[in-house]
């Protein structure tokens, strides 16, 4: 739901996602340029940018309350849905944060960020293939940012490892990278691929071993 963004002056910026576009905010001033126009009314755009201003800072109950409103005057704020989810899977509410989600899909079912933090409570939770049904509309969408692309194939990839299917782990993990080079989830999740791939010769070594 959230996304930090070194940039490229030196200002520290913080990136969220609303009416489709990613929106930077100047933490020295925390001001937002929103994009114009949006699906939002200009009330429920404010209470967006409340809410994601406040999460940011660590004020999670003005956050929740502020996305409540929001869609308590639009329903169909999915911005408002998924960044609840994100809140409530933050304090360990799985199911809470699983109702909102599937709230965001019901709004928008081509809505990326909703389908990402959707299956990745459910890989979370070992159902797999429920993470894979969520998965499975993005490989048919071709308007995935780059970001997106990348954790796609990461939970992919996350998948294809508890699956003990660790080439097919390391092929969604080259596509993620040639997504986004930069991206610090593709890098951890190399790594935690690298271990994985180290445990088995361990336990393989042991097993000949044993046979001897």
């Amino acid at each position: 739901a959230l996304a930090a963004s070194d940039g490229a002056q030196e200002v520290e910026l913080f990136r969220f996602w609303l009416n489709d576009e990613w929106i930077d905010v100047d933490l020295r001033t925390q001001t937002v340029v929103l994009p114009e126009p949006g699906p939002y009314s200009e009330e429920v755009t404010d209470l967006i940018r409340e809410g994601l201003i406040a999460q940011r800072i660590g004020d999670t109950d003005t956050a929740i309350v502020a996305f409540r409103r929001a869609l308590e005057l639009e329903p169909n704020a999915r911005d408002a849905c998924n960044n609840l989810g994100f809140i409530h899977a933050q304090q360990g509410n799985a199911e809470e944060s699983i109702k909102m989600f599937a709230q965001a899909l019901e709004i928008d079912p081509n809505y990326p960020m909703a389908r990402l933090n959707l299956a990745a409570l459910q890989i979370e939770a070992d159902d797999l293939e429920a993470a894979r049904t969520t998965l499975d509309p993005l490989a048919q969408l071709h308007a995935l940012d780059a970001q997106d692309a990348a954790n796609y194939q990461c939970l992919l990839a996350d998948i294809a490892i508890q699956e003990d299917r660790l080439d097919d782990a390391q092929d969604h993990l080259n596509r993620a990278q040639q997504a986004d080079p930069d991206s610090e989830v593709v890098a951890d999740m190399k790594r935690r691929l690298s271990r994985r791939a180290k445990l088995d010769k361990v336990f393989s070594g042991l097993r000949r071993f044993g046979r001897k």
